[in-house]
């Protein structure tokens, strides 16, 4: 009996063999990092503040170097009076307007040092690392059919949108968490929210057995749309929010909708992360969170799941194995640097779908090389 996951494993350990120097070039997908550093991040545009207690042991020289060295144009003549007022860090964070005033500093500077100091203040509170994860599983799915079926020219060609629609995508929700996560620990269950077609009952227990909260509507009749989820979602963040010590809320959603629940947020001096498809965030969310773009480790959590019925694509029929999985099968595609799409025909038999023949190649190769019990055989 084929024993795959074994097989899976050891394949995946060898990592200075063929298998892993052979493969296609292709743009290696990596999600960008979260901030590792000891600096407090601007939610809104990025930039990095020094640490509240950093500041805190800074003496008066270095509050004049750092406020001269950034964005505040301040005159020469305002940098001297801020050194003969001998400002120390613990001092610099007190300071209000009225301080700044008679220190002789001009209206527009005295608004622009407030502002930062607020600003510091606000992305330096947050008093832990813990994750409260929500997901608007609609709204990534159905913009992620259009933005992986253009990265992988799968699909159907919508001519309305000018894009390709890859109606097979599936996203392993595990796999999904354990992305946004990138080793931080969460503060709660993560929350998902989403609509209730028949054929996706099961997936909602699946959902539920990674230890999901999950919340799940109907679709207006008429319009098809969703009426309570976005609502339900932000309820319940904001229930979070108030009722916890400020952490890092991840959004993954794209909505515009939501923009009321970052600004609560950020006003109670959480730090907001929004990751969602590129080609369908809201402007908004984009500019007032630290956004992290799914487009750049896709192949990390979804796949293609069902047959080609457009008779397109080549063909790598597979049989002879029987405990293949789809996690398996998503973490071999990963292997491989390639995007997986496949569909089971029978007990022990699987089709592979691919748009270039060095795809099938690669995948056959894999195959043959790590399992001697499974038989292959492409199909145009």
């Amino acid at each position: 009996m084929l024993f795959f996951r074994t097989s899976l494993n050891r394949a995946l350990t060898r990592k200075n063999g063929y298998w892993l120097t052979n493969l296609p070039k292709r743009k290696l997908l990596k999600c960008q990092q979260r901030q590792t550093s000891n600096l407090s991040q601007d939610t809104r545009t990025g930039s990095s503040f020094p640490s509240i207690e950093g500041i805190k042991k800074w003496s008066p020289a270095q509050i004049v170097d750092f406020l001269g060295s950034g964005d505040l144009y301040l005159s020469n003549n305002e940098i001297e009076m801020i050194k003969k007022s001998n400002i120390a860090g613990k001092d610099f964070l007190h300071l209000k307007e009225d301080h700044l005033y008679r220190i002789g500093l001009s209206i527009g500077s005295i608004n622009r040092i407030a502002l930062l100091i607020k600003e510091i203040s606000r992305t330096s509170m947050s008093s832990t690392n813990l994750a409260h994860v929500y997901i608007d599983n609609s709204n990534i799915w159905i913009e992620g059919k259009y933005t992986v079926g253009d990265l992988e020219q799968l699909g159907t060609f919508d001519f309305d949108r000018g894009s390709y629609y890859f109606k097979q995508l599936q996203i392993d929700h595990g796999k999904l968490l354990t992305t946004v996560l990138d080793g931080r620990k969460l503060g709660g269950a993560p929350f998902l929210v989403g609509s209730r077609p028949p054929p996706n009952d099961s997936l909602w227990a699946r959902i539920r057995d990674q230890g999901f909260e999950v919340n799940i509507f109907d679709r207006d009749i008429r319009s098809h749309h969703e009426k309570e989820s976005d609502t339900e979602l932000a309820l319940s963040a904001a229930e979070t929010i108030t009722s916890n010590d400020p952490g890092v809320l991840v959004l993954i959603a794209g909505d515009r909708d939501y923009r009321p629940l970052v600004k609560r947020a950020l006003k109670h001096n959480w730090i907001v992360e929004t990751w969602f498809w590129s080609s369908g965030i809201s402007s908004s969310l984009k500019s007032d969170t630290i956004f992290r773009s799914l487009d750049d480790c896709y192949r990390s959590f979804s796949f293609g799941l069902g047959p080609d019925l457009t008779g397109e694509y080549k063909v790598l029929e597979v049989t002879g194995v029987k405990r293949l999985k789809n996690k398996d099968l998503l973490e071999m595609f990963n292997a491989l640097n390639l995007f997986g799409w496949w569909y089971r025909e029978g007990y022990g038999a699987m089709r592979f779908y691919f748009n270039e023949p060095d795809y099938l190649e690669t995948v056959k190769d894999w195959i043959l090389h790590n399992y001697q019990e499974v038989r292959v055989h492409e199909k145009n």
